[in-house]
C-alpha cells in the first residue's frame, strides 16, 4: 500500500502541464538542461530571442540571476522540474542539449553522466570531491523521480556527507606531504598495543605538524584500513566549538556519527533535541544558580555521551581525536576540566574507544602516554620542498641550505618551497646572506620572513599590495578589498566586478590563505599571522590604524555575529574605550573572538578575556587592577561552581583578599562555601557581604546574599536537627558573626558548635539514641549475669556503676549517659564504653562451653545494637556531608530563615529587578510549602504578584535563570501550564528523585508523592520508576485525557519541589510534604475544557 504523506508530496509528473511560459515554452525547454544560460543568446529550435519579444518576460520571470556571469541566469527549481518531467525521457534531454553548448560546470557534467547512464555515473559517486557528489546531488535532484536506473538520492547524500567531513582533513594533508612514516606506525602501534581507553597525547610546537599527521594517519585508517574505525574529530581551533561547554562538542560528536553510521539516525536526532534542551541550562552562571540547582548536573552530561559512543555498533575501534589542545588550555582551568571529563565519560562509554589529543601542552599536564613531534629530518624535509616547488629534484647544496634556514619546520620548508616556485632554483643562492641571518633567528620569525617573501611575489602588482597589509584583517571578501583595503593600500577598486577580480587572484595566489567554512571568505594563517601582524603594526602603525578605522566603519553598517565581532576586534586593537565597545557587543560574537585574545594589546586583552570570561594569563592578572581582577575572578570562580569544583573556586578567589565595596565575590565566596558544606564560614562572608553592599548602595547584591542567608540556615537546620543559630534581635536583625575566620585551602567541615549537655540543646531525634544507650547497659549486666551463673570461676571487669540519667532540659529529652568502668572516669563517648565494658580474658570462656555461647551470643546482641546506634547516632545528629532525611527545621533555624526571606523580599521590591523579585517570592513560597511560614506574607498574594510579574515579563525573560525557572514551575506549575512546559524543555526534562522518594516504590508510590488530594484519587495505585529519574515532560504530554493530565502535571509540580529541597539540603517530613496547598494547584477542575485544551497547547 502506498504511504499516503509520500503519495502527497510526490508530483504527478506523468500529468504534467505544459510549462506556463507562452511563447517562450522552447527556449525554456532548452534552459531546462542547462545548470546557467544567458537568455539574449539562448537558442531554441535554431533561433535566439528578440530581447523586444514579449516572451522574454515570461523567459525572464521563470529563472533566476547566476553568479557564473554578470548577465547568466538558471531556471528556477520548480519549473526546470516540470519542463524535464514534460521531456520525460533521456533522448528528449539530450535533443535539448544539442542546441545549445554546455556550460563548464560540475553540476553539468553530473547530468550528462545521469543521461548516459550508470558506467558514467561510477567514478563520480566513487569520487572523494565533495563538489564533484555535490553536483551529482544536485543533478539528481533534477531528474529524480523522471529517469530511471539512477543512484538512489540517500546514497548521495551519504557519500556527499562522508566527502564533506573527510574534506577538511584532505585539505590539510594535501599534495605534498611526505616522511613522518616513524610517527604514523607509533601512533598505530600504540594503539593497536596499548589498554583500550587509552590516552595519546601528541605535542610539540606551532608549525611542527600535529594537525597534519593526524588528518593523514585518520584518513589512511578511514580509506584504507582492512578494519576502519569510527572517528570523531573535535578540533577546537573551530569557532562553532564552544571549549568549556560540552554540549556543543556532543553535537559535534552525534552529527559526525549521524554521517558515518546513517542507521543511528533516529536516535541521535532525539538525543539531539535532548542536549539543546540541557545546553541552554548549563549556560546558566547567574548568581544563585549553582546552589539552588539551575545549573545541569554533570550526570546528565555523563549520561547522554556515555550513550552516544554507546550506540556505535560493530566490533571495530573508535577514535577520539581532539586537536589544537592549547585552545583549552588558554581559556582556563575550567574548560581544560570540562573537557577532560568529557574524554572520560566517553571513554566509559565504550571500551573500544582510543583518544588521541594533540597540542603545545607541558610535560606536567600532558597524559602518561605522550609522543613529541619533532622537526623533519633532512629526507623528508627534501621530499616535501621538491614536491612544493615542483622543479623536479634540486640540486644538494640548494636542498641543504634550505633546511639550515627551516630547520625541518613543515611550515617554514612549505614557505620555502613556494619561493623556489616562484622566484626559480636560484632563489637562496642569491640571497645566501639574508639565508644565513634567518637561520639564527628563532624557528617562528624563520616562518614570517619567508611568508614575507612569499606575499613579495604574487604576480599581479595590486594584489601584491593588498596582500601585506591585509594581515591586519582577519577576513578577506570582495567588499572587504574594495571599502576597506583599498583606500588605505592606494589600490583602485571602482565596483563589486573589479573587487570579485582581485578577490579570485588573492584566493588563487596568495599562500596559506584558507576558504572559510560555509561562509566564502579567506583566511590567513593564525599561527603565522600572528607573528607577522606585531611586526606590521610596530612598524607601519598609521596605516594600521588607517585599516582599522576602515574596517570598524564597514562593519558597523553589516548585521549579523560575524560582522560585530569584526568591528569589536578591530574596536579593540584601536584602543578604543571599553564603553564604547560595550556599546556594539551582541551576543553570539564569543566564539568569534576567543581565539584573538593574544593578538591584542594588554589592556584590550584584559577586557576581551573578562567580556569571554577567559581566565587571566598570571601576567595579565598581576596588572589587572582590583575591578578588572574582580571581574574575572568572579567568572572563573562561578564557571567552577557551575563544574561542582568549589574548592577550586575559593582557591581562584583567595588570589587576592582585598575586596571593593559591593564586590560580587562576597556572594561568590559564600556559595562556595555553603557548597562545601562550610555554613558557620558562609554566614561570616554573607554578614561582611551585607556590609559592603549596604554601604555601596546594592539592593541586588542584598537580596541575593539574604536569600543565600536562607538556604544556608535552612541545610544547618535539615542536616544538623539543631544549630545555633544567630539570635535575631528586637529589631529584626541578625547580628554579624564575632572575628571572621580566614579562608584557607582545607576545607572546614565541622558542624556548627552546639551546646553542651548541660544545656537545652537537644532534638527530639535523639530521645532513641539515649534509649538505646540504656538498653545497651541494661544487655551488657544480661550477659556478664548470664555469664557468672554457668561458669563462676570466670572472671570479667565489669562496670560498677551506670550513670542514671542526668536532669531533662526538656521533657522527653536525655543527655548522653556517663558510663563509668574502674578506675577510667566517666565516658561520654559510646563507642570507647563499649570497647572498655567487653574486654575479659577471652581464655578464661573456654573453660565452659555453654558459658562461652551464652557470652558470644550476648556479645554478638551486643555487636549489633552498637553498629546500630552508631547509624543511629549519624543520621540524628547529621552530617555536613551526608544530609539526613525528613529532619524537621528546629525553631530557632526558622526565624533565621524567615528573617533572611523577608529581608531578601523586602529589599527586591526596591530593585526594579524582575528576576530578584521572582527569586524572593519563591523563596517565600518554598517556606509556606515547608510548612515555616513568615508571618504576614500571603501565599495567595505572593502567587498572584509572581504571576502577574510572569505575564508581563514573557516566560522567555527567565531562559538566563534556569534554576529560578525551574523552582516557579514548581510553585505554579499547575497554574500555569505553559510555564511548566517551557521550564521542562529548557531546564531538562527529566526529574532526579530524591532518596526517600526512591525508597517509596510499589503500588501506590506515584499518588504518596503528590500533595493534591484530586490527584491522589486520579494516580491511585500507579508506581513511580525505579531508575531514579522521570521524564516529566513525557509523562504529561503522554498522559490520557483530562483526568490524567492533570494529575500528572500535579505530580510533576511535586516532584520539581522535591528535586529542589533535596538539593539545598534534605527533604521536609512527610507529614510537611504531603500538606494540600491550594495556592499551588489550579483553581479548575480537570474536566474544564478551557484548562485541559490550555495544557494540550503548552505540551
Amino acid at each position: 500500500m502506498t504511504d499516503l504523506p509520500q503519495a502527497l508530496s510526490e508530483p504527478a509528473f506523468e500529468d504534467a502541464p505544459e510549462p506556463s511560459g507562452g511563447g517562450a515554452g522552447p527556449w525554456i525547454a532548452a534552459a531546462a538542461v542547462l545548470t546557467h544560460f544567458e537568455p539574449l543568446t539562448l537558442k531554441a529550435q535554431g533561433e535566439t530571442m528578440s530581447p523586444l519579444s514579449p516572451a522574454m518576460v515570461d523567459l525572464l520571470d521563470a529563472s533566476t540571476p547566476s553568479r557564473a556571469s554578470p548577465h547568466a541566469r538558471r531556471l528556477h527549481f520548480a519549473m526546470r522540474r516540470q519542463t524535464l518531467a514534460r521531456l520525460g525521457t533521456r533522448a528528449a534531454m539530450r535533443a535539448q542539449l544539442a542546441q545549445n553548448p554546455a556550460p563548464d560546470h560540475p553540476t553539468q557534467r553530473a547530468f550528462q553522466a545521469l543521461l548516459d547512464g550508470p558506467d558514467a555515473v561510477g567514478p563520480l559517486l566513487d569520487a572523494t570531491d565533495p563538489v564533484a557528489l555535490a553536483a551529482v546531488d544536485e543533478a539528481l535532484g533534477w531528474v529524480d523521480g523522471i529517469l530511471d536506473g539512477l543512484p538512489s538520492a540517500a546514497q548521495v547524500a551519504e557519500r556527499l556527507s562522508r566527502a564533506r567531513l573527510l574534506m577538511p582533513l584532505r585539505r590539510l594533508v594535501g599534495e605534498h606531504f611526505a616522511g613522518r612514516e616513524d610517527v604514523l606506525a607509533q601512533i598505530a602501534t600504540h594503539l593497536k598495543l596499548a589498554p583500550e581507553g587509552s590516552v595519546l597525547m601528541l605535542q610539540g610546537p606551532g608549525g611542527v605538524g600535529k594537525s597534519t599527521v593526524l588528518a593523514k594517519f585518520i584518513l589512511d585508517a578511514v580509506e584504507h584500513s582492512p578494519d576502519p574505525p569510527t572517528v570523531m574529530l573535535l578540533n577546537l581551533d573551530d569557532p562553532q566549538l564552544v571549549i568549556d561547554d560540552p554540549f556543543t562538542l556532543l553535537q559535534e560528536a552525534g552529527r559526525q556519527l549521524r554521517i558515518q553510521h546513517p542507521d543511528l539516525n533516529p536516535r541521535l536526532d532525539q538525543m539531539r533535541d535532548y542536549v539543546a534542551s540541557l545546553q541552554r541550562r548549563s549556560r546558566s552562571v547567574g548568581v544563585l544558580e549553582s546552589v539552588s540547582g539551575g545549573t545541569v548536573e554533570w550526570t546528565a552530561v555523563s549520561d547522554i555521551a556515555r550513550e552516544i559512543v554507546g550506540l556505535i555498533p560493530g566490533d571495530q575501534p573508535v577514535l577520539l581525536v581532539i586537536d589544537t589542545f592549547e585552545e583549552a588550555q588558554s581559556t582556563g582551568p575550567s574548560a581544560v576540566n570540562r573537557l577532560m571529563q568529557l574524554v572520560e565519560t566517553l571513554r566509559s562509554g565504550n571500551p573500544r574507544l582510543s583518544v588521541i589529543i594533540a597540542g603545545r601542552v607541558d610535560e606536567d599536564s600532558a597524559p602518561r602516554h605522550t609522543l613529541t613531534l619533532g622537526a623533519l629530518d633532512r629526507t623528508s624535509a627534501r621530499a616535501v620542498l621538491e614536491k612544493v616547488a615542483g622543479h623536479g629534484r634540486l640540486p644538494d647544496d640548494l636542498a641543504d641550505q634550505v633546511f639550515d634556514v627551516a630547520r625541518g619546520n613543515p611550515l617554514a620548508t612549505h614557505l620555502a618551497g613556494k619561493i623556489l616556485a616562484a622566484e626559480g632554483a636560484d632563489a637562496f643562492r642569491r640571497d645566501a646572506d639574508l639565508a644565513r641571518l634567518i637561520g639564527q633567528i628563532r624557528t617562528e620569525k624563520v616562518q614570517a620572513q619567508l611568508y614575507g617573501r612569499v606575499l613579495g611575489h604574487i604576480r599581479d602588482a595590486e594584489v601584491r599590495r593588498l596582500a601585506y597589509p591585509g594581515l591586519i584583517l582577519r577576513r578577506i571578501t570582495p567588499d572587504v578589498l574594495r571599502h576597506v583595503l583599498a583606500e588605505p593600500c592606494g589600490v583602485s577598486v571602482p565596483d563589486d566586478a573589479e573587487a570579485a577580480r582581485l578577490f579570485d587572484l588573492f584566493a588563487a595566489e596568495v599562500a596559506l590563505a584558507e576558504p572559510e567554512p560555509g561562509t566564502g571568505a579567506l583566511r590567513y594563517r593564525e599561527d603565522v599571522r600572528r607573528v607577522i601582524l606585531a611586526d606590521l603594526r610596530a612598524d607601519q602603525p598609521e596605516l594600521a590604524a588607517r585599516i582599522d578605522a576602515a574596517a570598524i566603519a564597514y562593519y558597523s553598517t553589516q548585521t549579523g555575529a560575524v560582522a560585530r565581532a569584526e568591528e569589536i576586534y578591530h574596536l579593540l586593537s584601536s584602543g578604543a574605550e571599553n564603553a564604547r565597545i560595550d556599546a556594539r557587543w551582541e551576543t553570539g560574537v564569543e566564539p568569534y573572538l576567543v581565539r584573538s585574545v593574544d593578538e591584542l594589546p594588554p589592556l584590550a586583552q584584559i577586557y576581551l578575556a573578562n567580556r569571554l570570561r577567559m581566565d587571566l594569563r598570571t601576567g595579565l592578572r598581576d596588572a589587572a587592577d582590583q575591578q578588572q581582577w574582580e571581574v574575572n575572578a568572579e567568572q572563573t570562580a562561578r564557571a567552577l561552581l557551575r563544574d561542582d569544583l568549589p574548592e577550586e573556586a575559593l582557591s581562584v578567589l583567595n588570589q587576592r583578599t582585598a575586596r571593593q565595596q559591593g564586590s560580587l565575590l562576597y556572594l561568590t565566596e559564600a556559595e562556595a562555601l555553603t557548597m562545601l558544606d562550610q555554613p558557620s564560614s558562609a554566614l561570616e562572608t554573607i554578614a561582611k557581604g551585607l556590609v559592603s553592599a549596604e554601604a555601596a548602595g546594592d539592593r541586588l547584591l542584598v537580596v541575593n546574599l539574604r536569600l543565600l542567608e536562607g538556604m544556608v540556615y535552612e541545610r544547618m537546620g535539615r542536616n544538623a536537627g539543631s544549630v545555633a543559630a544567630p539570635p535575631i534581635d528586637r529589631a529584626g536583625q541578625a547580628p554579624s558573626p564575632a572575628a571572621p575566620r580566614p579562608l584557607g585551602k582545607t576545607p572546614d567541615r565541622q558542624v556548627p558548635t552546639r551546646a553542651s549537655p548541660t544545656e537545652a540543646t537537644g532534638s527530639p531525634s535523639r530521645t532513641p539514641i539515649r534509649l538505646m544507650g540504656l538498653l545497651f547497659a541494661v544487655l551488657v549486666l544480661l550477659s556478664a549475669g548470664a555469664y557468672f551463673l554457668v561458669r563462676p570461676r570466670a572472671t570479667m571487669r565489669l562496670p560498677e556503676a551506670i550513670g542514671a540519667p542526668g536532669s531533662l532540659s526538656r521533657p522527653g529529652i536525655l543527655p548522653p549517659p556517663a558510663i563509668l568502668t574502674p578506675n577510667t572516669g566517666p565516658i561520654t563517648d559510646m563507642d570507647t564504653a563499649i570497647r572498655r565494658s567487653v574486654e575479659p580474658p577471652i581464655d578464661a570462656l573456654a573453660e565452659n562451653r555453654i558459658g562461652l555461647f551464652a557470652v558470644l551470643g550476648a556479645l554478638f546482641l551486643m555487636g549489633a545494637v552498637w553498629v546500630w546506634i552508631r547509624k543511629r547516632r549519624g543520621t540524628a545528629r547529621g552530617s555536613e556531608a551526608s544530609p539526613g532525611v525528613g529532619v524537621p527545621v528546629p525553631e530557632q533555624d526558622r526565624a533565621a530563615i524567615r528573617h533572611a526571606a523577608a529581608e531578601a523580599y523586602r529589599i527586591a521590591t526596591l530593585t526594579h529587578n524582575d528576576l530578584a523579585r521572582l527569586r524572593a517570592i519563591a523563596g517565600l513560597l518554598r517556606l509556606h510549602r515547608n510548612a515555616i511560614p513568615p508571618p504576614g506574607y500571603d501565599p495567595v498574594a505572593l502567587v498572584a504578584e509572581a504571576e502577574g510579574i510572569i505575564d508581563r515579563i514573557g516566560v522567555t525573560a527567565l531562559y538566563d535563570a534556569p534554576g529560578l525557572m525551574r523552582e516557579l514551575a514548581a510553585e505554579l506549575g499547575m497554574r500555569n501550564p505553559q510555564l511548566l512546559a517551557t521550564a521542562l524543555r529548557v531546564t531538562g526534562a527529566y526529574v532526579t528523585l530524591p532518596d526517600e522518594l526512591r525508597r517509596q516504590s510499589g503500588p501506590g508510590s506515584a499518588a504518596a508523592a503528590t500533595s493534591d488530594l484530586r490527584a491522589r484519587e486520579i494516580l491511585g495505585d500507579l508506581e513511580m520508576p525505579g531508575d531514579g529519574a522521570v521524564n516529566a515532560l513525557s509523562m504529561i504530554a503522554t498522559s490520557r485525557g483530562p483526568d490524567q493530565r492533570y494529575a500528572t502535571m500535579a505530580l510533576a509540580t511535586d516532584l520539581l519541589a522535591a528535586e529542589l529541597d533535596a538539593k539545598r539540603g534534605t527533604l521536609p517530613p512527610p507529614e510537611i510534604r504531603n500538606r494540600p496547598l491550594p495556592w499551588r494547584y489550579s483553581t479548575a477542575p480537570p474536566q474544564d475544557t478551557n484548562w485541559f485544551n490550555m495544557t494540550k497547547a503548552a505540551f
